[in-house]
């Protein structure tokens, strides 16, 4: 029964199937698969997940109808570049840890040729160029503020520019969540440190749904356009023969993740794992990903 000990009431969940019968989105299945749920989510494949609401049932009640909401719509927790995506980028760099530390981090770009002034209110933009050696892929594992940053809003500001910008440019810059950013998605205000609020003061005018001359307030920045920023980040990335992640993560070998009929038992498990990752994703609950 739905009660254990103590009187605790524990949630009661189900699983069953249905069929997508049009372009639209719409979901075909049986009226005791939805049942009196309160939530509905619907998966397609191992990793691609979206709430769904009902939109109509039969008169018996034995049918009924979803549509999948593309507001609620959460981008996969992991991310694949085939070996031959990769082939089409000259260098692939990666960096991970910056702990809010956006001095170092911007010289360091600099120093690599990877951005370039350009006189924008965060100074700094993606320097690609169709010269050959210059079309760079950019991984950035993580932890992007931390206790002792120097500017954490503005880091992660920039970072979200050069996301928009590398492509046009030829390149590309994948940003993963850290343990950090989990840690303020899971409770903002114990994961938010005091670089990370003084900060997005100073940058309250470049994010949206912060207001200027404010103090910021935790709840306020985690749903701000930060928040959202933070909510779209992977958790790891197979890019050719590598996988990235910031940490704690299974050992499986990296075909696992690559369609080969041999290793159908290691392909199940990483689904499995992945649409763990993707459901806590999917749930806002950002504690289970604090630890891997």
């Amino acid at each position: 029964g739905p009660w254990g000990p103590r009187g605790r009431q524990w949630p009661r969940r189900g699983v069953g199937s249905g069929v997508v019968y049009d372009a639209n989105g719409h979901i075909l299945t049986n009226s005791h698969v939805i049942g009196e749920s309160e939530r509905i989510l619907v998966t397609l494949g191992a990793v691609l997940s979206m709430r769904a609401i009902e939109t109509g049932s039969t008169p018996q009640g034995g049918v009924r109808t979803l549509a999948a909401a593309p507001a609620y719509f959460y981008p996969p927790a992991w991310t694949v570049v085939s070996t031959a995506d990769l082939g089409r980028y000259d260098t692939l760099w990666a960096v991970s840890d910056i702990h809010g530390a956006y001095d170092r981090f911007v010289l360091l770009l600099l120093a690599n040729k990877l951005i370039r002034e350009d006189g924008s209110k965060q100074g700094y933009g993606w320097a690609g160029s169709d010269a050959p050696g210059r079309r760079n892929f950019l991984v950035v594992l993580g932890d992007y503020f931390g206790k002792h940053g120097d500017d954490s809003a503005g880091l992660i500001l920039l970072l979200q520019k050069l996301v928009e910008q590398a492509p046009q440019a030829g390149g590309r810059v994948l940003v993963l969540l850290g343990n950090h950013e989990a840690g303020f998605l899971a409770d903002p205000k114990e994961g938010a440190t005091d670089d990370l609020l003084k900060s997005a003061e100073k940058h309250a005018g470049q994010i949206k749904g912060i207001k200027k001359d404010e103090r910021v307030k935790a709840g306020e920045l985690v749903r701000s356009e930060l928040g959202d920023f933070m909510r779209s980040m992977p958790v790891g990335a197979v890019i050719g023969s590598w996988f990235f992640a910031h940490s704690g993560f299974m050992d499986v070998p990296i075909s696992a993740f690559h369609d080969r009929p041999d290793r159908d038992a290691d392909r199940k498990l990483v689904a499995a794992f992945l649409r763990g990752i993707n459901a806590a994703k999917e749930n806002g609950d950002y504690r289970e990903l604090v630890d891997i």
